[in-house]
């Protein structure tokens, strides 16, 4: 029997009451977000930091930078009613703006930008408000796009502001998934504003199950959009997994002329589209299955849920079409599940092994219990590898000991082979807390010859607790 957090992702989203793990942040980054949970923890204010990182990033990266860039904009001007708007004038001259030597860098034949391959947008006759919209999403997202993406790929969304942020997932080729925030409020100065590489994403993906019952890689971001009259606000959080906290890292407060530049009017193009999986190109569907499991507006204090009554489903590439599953408008993947195991989540009771206790689908074991492994075999296993490629192992575990002794290893073996494909022995001082669940995640290589079983070997160093252990295409 699985969590029923997991059963039933969509309907656990409560503004709770938020505590400040930072004492550095101020009491406005405690206003109410509309993430999972009666009490949201605020974690670290990562915002100078990202920057930096970004600064960094910038100046050997630029050539590439640009031309993922203009492609953005272009994309964004291709959508556009009226190409005559302020918005769209600011749009033009950042193109102007972009260097010459991309001519060179560029394909010789660039795809025509701007296409929503499957997604949602918002009714244009609802989700109205004044003072604060904030927008949750449960991105699924692989390190790599594959299948025959061969251009740029954004998992993306905006708030319902016309100068609020879109804080998103982009892929260009078969590179690893980048996060990136671009902002309207600058969109004719400097607007794009912050880029996490996959290498510094670590703390914020997780292995969660989907609507279809398979497991696969996310994260979860909060963009919002808050003030009144001519003064506003854009910020961004994403949740730190290993720190169960969400992490400050973008804001900026910028001023309007008046209350409608910003508050969405019926007929607007910006603001006007949720979570779309946006094409550069035509796609056969063969991609990884990428999308959202979880979607909310929270708006002046109400929640939004995103159903037929007030958002649509576009579906603009027919090869995306039927989606892998779809719950409402809040919760869709599109893609390819050739390369995904068909058991994918294995709650540890299903493979008790030997010493420790079974507590309803969780095995804990303690110094009273002989090493051994507490985990193994059993009646479910990962089984056969469905294709060679790359992978995600999670463990879901926690510990009441404090310490830096060895207390298990973690393992994937393989009974094609009789060896391991995988272990890696953990420590007490890995963990960030006592008595909380932690994912402890791995990337492993597959032939795709491989019959995998996971296993959790203990050490009498003190108290393990294992949750589940899932495994995801990556």
């Amino acid at each position: 029997m699985k969590p029923l957090h997991l059963l039933l992702p969509s309907l656990l989203f409560f503004a709770g009451t938020a505590v400040n793990a930072d004492p550095e942040l101020s009491s406005v980054e405690l206003a109410e977000l509309p993430v999972p949970g009666s009490s949201i923890v605020i974690g670290k204010d990562k915002r100078a930091y990202f920057k930096e990182k970004y600064a960094e990033y910038k100046k050997k990266n630029w050539i590439e930078l640009e031309a993922e860039h203009k492609s953005f904009v272009e994309s964004r001007l291709e959508k556009m009613t009226n190409k005559t708007s302020k918005k769209a004038k600011n749009l033009q001259k950042l193109l102007k703006r972009s260097h010459s030597v991309l001519v060179e860098q560029e394909p010789s034949n660039p795809p025509v930008p701007g296409g929503v391959g499957y997604g949602v947008f918002w009714d244009n006759n609802s989700l109205f408000w004044n003072g604060k919209t904030c927008v949750y999403h449960d991105y699924i997202v692989p390190k790599t796009p594959g299948g025959d993406v061969t251009t740029w790929l954004y998992n993306t969304s905006t708030n319902r502001a016309n100068l609020g942020v879109e804080a998103f997932m982009s892929y260009y080729a078969q590179n690893d998934v980048k996060f990136k925030v671009f902002e309207w409020a600058l969109s004719g100065v400097d607007p794009w504003q912050l880029e996490i590489p996959y290498s510094d994403l670590g703390d914020y993906l997780i292995n969660r199950e989907n609507a279809d019952g398979v497991v696969r890689q996310q994260i979860q971001v909060v963009n919002c959009t808050s003030g009144a009259t001519t003064n506003w606000k854009n910020e961004v959080w994403l949740r730190n997994q290993q720190e169960s906290a969400w992490d400050y890292v973008y804001s900026y407060d910028y001023t309007t002329a008046n209350a409608a530049e910003n508050t969405y009017q019926a007929g607007e193009h910006y603001g006007s589209w949720g979570p779309i999986f946006e094409t550069f190109q035509d796609h056969e569907g063969s991609n990884k299955v990428i999308g959202v499991t979880g979607t909310w507006l929270l708006q002046d204090g109400n929640w939004q849920y995103p159903t037929s009554a007030n958002s649509n489903i576009r579906i603009d590439d027919a090869d995306l079409n039927p989606p892998v599953f779809q719950v409402d408008n809040a919760r869709w993947g599109v893609g390819s599940t050739a390369g995904e195991f068909s058991n994918s989540y294995i709650d540890a009771s299903e493979i008790v092994a030997g010493p420790g206790s079974v507590n309803g689908t969780s095995v804990s074991a303690d110094a009273s219990d002989a090493s051994d492994w507490i985990l193994w075999g059993g009646s479910l296993n990962f089984g056969n590898v469905p294709a060679a490629g790359d992978y995600v192992i999670q463990f879901d575990l926690s510990t009441a000991t404090t310490g830096s002794d060895n207390i298990a290893m973690l393992g994937l073996y393989n009974r094609t082979t009789n060896s391991y494909t995988f272990f890696k022995w953990i420590s007490l001082s890995e963990f960030n807390a006592i008595n909380t669940e932690q994912p402890f995640r791995y990337e492993v290589t597959l032939d795709g010859s491989e019959n995998l079983v996971p296993g959790v070997y203990f050490v009498n160093n003190g108290q393990l607790t294992v949750e589940r252990v899932t495994i995801a295409e990556n």
